[in-house]
C-alpha cells in the first residue's frame, strides 16, 4: 500500500498516515508488470499516480526477492504458467464458437470510440435529486436522498470507528443481465462497487460543517453490458448536480480492456469476458479519484499503464462535456422536498440551557414548533424543519433561552 505525507511516498503508512493522506493506492505487480490496483485519491493527476506506482514496484522487488529466497530454499518449481493455461482456453473457446471472432474483435465501432451515451436529469418526480445515464446497452438510474446529520451511518469495525455521511448503496438485480434468480441477499460485487463509487466522491462532496445533511444516493442498474460501476459514478454525479449538493466538481468513470495487446476504450460485456484487463479509471477534469485494475494475463508493463492513464483521461473529458450539456455545475438551491436547516454556534456553557432538566427544555421546543434539534459536540447547534417559519420560530426561541429571556 502506498499513502503520501507530504511531498513524498510512504510505504504501507499506519492508520493515523493514512488518514491524513491525499493517496490511498494498493498495487500488486511481478518484477516486469503491474498485474492489480485499487486506489482512491483527491483528484491526483495522471504524472503523480505513475510516480506512486513506480514507488511501489521499487518496494515489491524487495518481497519478490525475499519470495525467491524462500522458493530456492525449499526448492518450489512453477508447473505450468497461467499464460500457457489461459492460451489453451482461449484456442479452446474459439473453436467453439468461431461465429463470436468477428463480432469481438470489431462490435460496429472504434477501438476508442464511446458507446452512444443518453443522459436524463430530473428523472423521477418527488425525490431529492435523480438522473439517469446510459452508455450502450448499460443504464443506470441514481435517486439521491438528503436527511438530518443524524442519520449518518456508523461503521465499527475491526479496524476503527467512524460516521459516514455520504453513503452509497449499488443494487445489481439479476435481470439487468437477461438472467432469472431469485434474491439471496446484497453480493460482494454490489458491496465493492457501491464503495467504488463512495472513493470516487469522498474527496468531491462537501464537508458536514459546511453542509449539515447526510447524503445517500441508491444507484439502480436496469441493465448491464459491461462497465455498470463506472456509469453509476456517472449517474450519481447527475444525480448529486440536480439535487444541489455542492460538489467541488462533476465527476465521471470509464472502463479499458485489453486484447492481444490493443487497449479497448469504454469496455462492453463480451470484451470483459473474453479480454485480458478489466481497468476502471474515474475522477474530474483536474485528476484522477478511483481507479481498479484487474488482469487476467500476467500484468500489464509500465508503458501501456501510461497508454491506459491517457486513453482513460480523454473518455473521462468526453463523458464530462456530454453531461455538462444537461447540467454544468450544482444547482445553487436544494429541493423543496428537503428539510430546511439553520446552524449556529453556541457558547458550551449554555448549551445545559438549551437542553434543561433532564431535557425538560429541548423536548419543549420540538413539541412546540415540530423542529428536530440536534446539539453537536463542537457547541454548533443544528435546527431542522420543513417549514421556514416554523425554523425561524425555533431559532428565536432558542436565542431567547441562552440569552435568559421568557420564549
Amino acid at each position: 500500500m502506498v499513502g503520501k505525507e507530504g511531498d513524498n511516498f510512504v510505504c504501507n503508512p499506519s492508520d493515523e498516515k493514512l488518514n491524513d493522506s491525499p493517496l490511498e493506492l494498493i498495487v500488486s505487480a511481478t518484477e516486469e508488470t503491474i498485474t492489480m490496483l485499487d486506489g482512491a485519491a483527491q483528484e491526483i493527476s495522471e504524472k503523480e499516480l505513475e510516480k506512486a506506482i513506480s514507488f511501489a514496484q521499487k518496494e515489491i522487488l524487495i518481497l519478490i526477492g525475499f519470495f525467491r529466497h524462500i522458493a530456492n530454499v525449499l526448492k518450489i518449481e512453477k508447473e505450468k504458467s497461467l499464460k500457457e493455461c489461459r492460451q489453451e482456453l482461449t484456442k479452446e473457446y474459439w473453436e467453439k464458437n468461431p461465429h463470436l471472432e468477428e463480432d469481438y474483435v470489431k462490435d460496429g465501432r472504434k477501438i476508442e470510440e464511446i458507446r452512444p451515451l443518453k443522459i436524463h436529469i430530473d428523472y423521477l418526480p418527488n425525490v431529492h435529486g435523480s438522473a439517469v445515464f446510459e452508455r450502450g446497452e448499460t443504464k443506470i438510474l441514481s435517486i439521491v436522498t438528503i436527511g438530518k446529520i443524524s442519520d449518518k451511518q456508523l461503521v465499527d469495525s475491526i479496524f476503527s470507528r467512524y460516521h459516514k455521511y455520504f453513503i452509497h448503496h449499488y443494487n445489481f438485480p439479476q435481470f439487468a443481465v437477461n438472467e432469472v434468480a431469485s434474491y439471496r441477499g446484497v453480493s460482494r460485487r454490489e458491496i465493492g462497487h457501491g464503495e467504488l463509487v463512495e472513493k470516487t466522491f469522498d474527496h468531491l462532496v462537501p464537508e458536514v460543517s459546511n453542509f449539515p445533511y447526510t447524503i445517500r444516493v441508491v444507484s439502480e442498474v436496469f441493465s448491464s453490458d459491461g462497465s455498470s460501476s463506472q456509469a453509476s459514478i456517472c449517474a450519481t454525479s447527475l444525480a448529486l448536480m440536480t439535487a444541489g449538493v455542492p460538489l467541488i466538481r462533476p465527476a465521471a468513470g470509464i472502463a479499458l480492456g485489453l486484447f492481444e495487446g490493443q487497449i479497448y476504450t469504454d469496455l462492453n460485456g463480451l470484451e470483459d469476458k473474453l479480454g485480458e484487463m478489466d481497468f476502471k479509471v474515474a475522477g474530474t477534469e483536474k485528476g484522477i479519484c478511483s481507479l481498479q485494475l484487474d488482469v487476467k494475463n500476467r500484468g500489464i508493463s509500465n508503458k501501456l499503464l501510461r497508454e491506459c492513464l491517457e486513453k482513460a483521461r480523454q473518455a473521462r473529458l468526453y463523458i464530462l462535456t456530454e453531461m455538462r450539456n444537461l447540467i454544468f455545475s450544482s444547482r445553487s438551491t436544494l429541493p423543496t422536498q428537503v428539510i430546511k436547516c439553520r446552524s449556529f454556534y453556541v457558547e458550551k456553557e449554555k448549551i445545559g440551557l438549551i437542553i434543561g432538566p433532564r431535557g425538560k427544555t429541548i423536548n419543549q421546543l420540538t413539541e412546540e414548533t415540530g423542529s428536530t434539534i440536534e446539539i453537536e459536540n463542537n457547541g454548533y447547534v443544528i435546527i431542522y424543519n420543513q417549514e421556514e417559519e416554523k425554523l425561524e420560530k425555533t431559532h428565536q426561541a432558542i436565542k431567547a433561552i441562552i440569552n435568559k429571556r421568557n420564549f
